[in-house]
């Protein structure tokens, strides 16, 4: 995996690219995942910004209306008037290419978490759209998790956005968790990351695959890590940063979103109506056609808990991933 803290076109916009002979950061986008067609993942977001017109600079994912969660490296110096996001599709985003169940809405209020540091420890941010997303087939959100919810490790889950060099289509990953003390040794045997403020703080959860080859990458910053629970899909994480993309020996850093729980509410409830309206679902996590995983399928969690609902379901992959990191 690179560098691939999802930041390549928000860090630069932002003029925080730091020049380094041996690293660089780069905004994430899926490397070696799988297409997604319409209706795999409903809450998936994309964010733009008026100076790189129709370009996805960052994702996000859909948890109300009126609520996108993101990262806050995404926000930069941006204001929340120059952004929008749209939903509903999966592949163009331009005019021409729009279809019927695509979706869009111009920012009210964007808000990076006020822990946010330049070691991107609480890399999460908040979004109030002006106009209310519509819940169709292909806009749905995710669930929230509960604020004791700790994703098992090993237990997978899946990040989702829209890929480099694949014409801008939707892509998906099932991807592993880490122990967050084999993360950090791992990260630190590959030299390179006292940038990142290490260890790993609470803020943040570690996933990816020792050997590489599937990872997000440039584009996908701030884009959803949902896990699959008895309940629906549940937002987990949102994509902060890497070094590289998909490279052996590199896991990567998401956002830990229910460390966030009463900090996300709150703004919930600032955002819905004196109606009541556009406040938490209670429908969330259901998806209007089935994503396909071809080859490891993602872990069945707990919804209150985060343990594995099925101890079945932590994969064939265990094994290996467990032997490896278990040696350093």
């Amino acid at each position: 995996m690179k560098l691939f803290p999802v930041f390549a076109a928000a860090v630069s916009a932002r003029g925080e690219v730091k020049n380094d002979d041996s690293f660089e950061r780069v905004d994430a986008r899926i490397i070696g995942g799988e297409i997604s067609s319409l209706g795999n993942w409903p809450w998936q977001a994309a964010m733009l910004h008026a100076a790189y017109g129709d370009h996805i600079i960052c994702g996000g994912t859909i948890v109300t209306q009126k609520v996108i969660i993101g990262a806050a490296h995404c926000v930069g110096k941006f204001e929340a008037d120059e952004l929008k996001f749209t939903a509903g599709h999966t592949e163009g985003f331009h005019a021409k290419t729009q279809t019927a169940s695509y979706q869009w809405s111009t920012v009210r209020r964007a808000i990076a978490h006020p822990g946010f540091n330049s070691h991107f420890h609480n890399d999460i941010a908040l979004f109030e759209l002006t106009r209310p997303f519509v819940w169709t087939e292909y806009v749905q959100p995710a669930c929230l998790p509960t604020r004791e919810f700790v994703p098992s490790i090993f237990g997978r889950c899946v990040v989702s956005g829209f890929g480099k060099g694949s014409n801008d289509a939707l892509n998906h990953a099932v991807i592993p968790i880490w122990e967050k003390q084999s993360c950090k040794n791992i990260l630190e045997s590959q030299g390179g990351w006292g940038w990142t403020g290490l260890p790993l703080d609470e803020s943040q959860i570690c996933a990816g695959y020792q050997p590489g080859g599937i990872d997000a990458c440039q584009g996908d910053s701030g884009g959803p890590f949902v896990c699959e629970t008895e309940k629906g899909w549940a937002a987990i994480g949102a994509v902060s940063y890497g070094y590289g993309c998909a490279q052996k020996n590199m896991p990567a850093i998401y956002a830990n979103i229910p460390l966030y729980y009463d900090w996300i509410h709150e703004f919930i409830a600032e955002s819905t109506s004196e109606e009541g309206k556009y406040g938490i679902p209670s429908t969330c996590g259901k998806t209007s056609t089935e994503a396909s995983f071809p080859v490891l399928k993602p872990t069945l969690f707990d919804f209150e808990t985060g343990g594995p609902a099925d101890e079945s379901a932590r994969g064939d992959d265990k094994g290996e991933l467990y032997n490896y990191i278990n040696k350093l």
